[in-house]
């Protein structure tokens, strides 16, 4: 009997053990979740590029437009279409791009633009935090943007990119320090909306 009542006071130990830790883990995690929160520390999420190679596209479905980063206001879409290329397997001469174009206000009164460019699954120009450029913008019946960020990734974290809607083109290149590697791309505009 005595064996007995030692067998159930170790199994009383042990699950006693077991159940602080369990406060104790779940506690720390409650604290840190707190902590994070107000600390404004709360991830935010990540970009996360296409996967490299191609993908089948839907040939009825229309492609989306890559989101402008928050604080970019009137963003336009232009359609355009590849018409030359060089550097990336994935892109070639005839592959439909779409870029989403918009005014981004600076604190001391001025503006410049910021371009977010897709071409087939492939974002060859912007992000989250790039696709800034100097820009002049065009009103009347349709609108019209023209600029240029004339540096490469090696130069400025971005590739080099020049736009002008009123011409039909777009040029995007980059350097070898370029997520992408260095490549150029030639594109005619199809459509501003």
């Amino acid at each position: 009997m005595k064996e007995n009542n030692t067998l159930f006071v170790a199994i009383g130990v042990g699950c006693g053990c077991l159940l602080v830790l369990l406060a104790c883990g779940v506690t720390g995690v409650l604290v840190y979740l707190g902590m994070a929160a107000r600390d404004g520390a709360v991830a935010e999420p990540v970009f996360t590029p296409p996967p490299a190679g191609p993908s089948p596209m839907t040939p009825s479905a229309p492609m989306v437009g890559p989101a402008a980063p928050v604080g970019v206001t009137d963003v336009h879409r232009i359609d355009a279409t590849v018409t030359a290329a060089s550097g990336l397997s994935d892109v070639t001469v005839g592959t439909p791009c779409v870029a989403s174009v918009g005014r981004a206000d600076r604190e001391d009164g001025t503006f410049w633009c910021n371009a977010q460019i897709t071409c087939g699954q492939r974002l060859l120009y912007g992000g989250p935090t790039a696709g800034y450029f100097e820009c002049t913008l065009y009103a009347g019946t349709s609108f019209g943007v023209a600029g240029a960020d004339a540096g490469t990734s090696g130069a400025d974290r971005d590739p080099a990119m020049q736009i002008d809607t009123r011409s039909g083109s777009i040029e995007i290149s980059d350097d070898a320090d370029g997520a992408l590697g260095a490549f150029h791309v030639s594109l005619r505009v199809d459509r501003v909306e």
